[in-house]
């Protein structure tokens, strides 16, 4: 069953400059913990609306712009993508190798990226999984070409929850390769960002664990302060 979202956009030629590690990582690991302890007491009922609501999660992605990257050395073949909007984090990461705005928010939405994947163009590989993870590495070098562009379509593909998230003359293929339950069992996660109406931001992530199950958990560490069209902070 081929679950897809489809809307043709412009792409945008907005550059950004990009940096590998920060706290995505620990942050988005903090969330499969909280995932994987709620989803033992998730009833059949919640587990069915879960899997009803996440592909219309992932088409959220669709239009939006991908102006964050982190991955390379100590990440392994790990990395994350944030698109959209500015989401002001309550305690600015500390760490020289990322962007000042890398260090001040997080994406609207994230895409945290952990089995095997593969970025295509559109008559050859661009890189994948299994690349060298260097700062001169085909693997960032490649995921790089993906900054400043929009998303066209993405393709849910069940039973496992396999995405592809097309950027026109990109795409990123993700393969659902997590297949036995055990710790660390999770393939890739959304994180998807409400703007604030009553003075915080509300926020969840999605995983999708082995054997195209899902998990949901609510997510902490933003900060109330509001953010302008230009992504500076509005404080009130």
């Amino acid at each position: 069953m081929l679950l897809a979202r489809r809307v043709s956009t412009g792409r945008g030629n907005d550059s950004c400059t990009t940096k590998s590690l920060g706290g995505a990582f620990r942050t988005m690991r903090s969330c499969r913990s909280r995932a994987r302890s709620q989803r033992e007491g998730t009833s059949d009922k919640t587990l069915k609306e879960l899997k009803t609501a996440f592909p219309d999660v992932v088409a959220r992605l669709v239009d939006k712009r991908c102006w964050g990257l982190r991955a390379g050395t100590g990440t392994g073949s790990r990395f994350v993508l944030d698109f959209g909007g500015k989401v002001p984090a309550r305690n600015p990461v500390r760490n020289p190798n990322l962007t000042r705005v890398q260090q001040r928010f997080r994406g609207e939405l994230s895409l945290f990226v952990t089995c095997a994947w593969r970025l295509d163009a559109r008559t050859h590989v661009v890189c994948g999984w299994a690349d060298s993870n260097l700062a001169s590495g085909d693997m960032v070098r490649g995921l790089r070409t993906v900054i400043g562009r929009r998303v066209r379509a993405i393709n849910l593909c069940m039973p496992a929850y396999d995405l592809e998230v097309d950027f026109g003359p990109r795409t990123l293929r993700i393969f659902c390769d997590r297949t036995v339950r055990m710790e660390g069992e999770a393939n890739y996660t959304m994180e998807c960002w409400r703007p604030p109406l009553d003075g915080a931001w509300h926020g969840e992530g999605y995983t999708v664990l082995a054997g195209g199950r899902i998990a949901r958990a609510r997510l902490r560490g933003a900060s109330t302060r509001l953010v302008d069209a230009r992504g500076a902070i509005v404080d009130r």
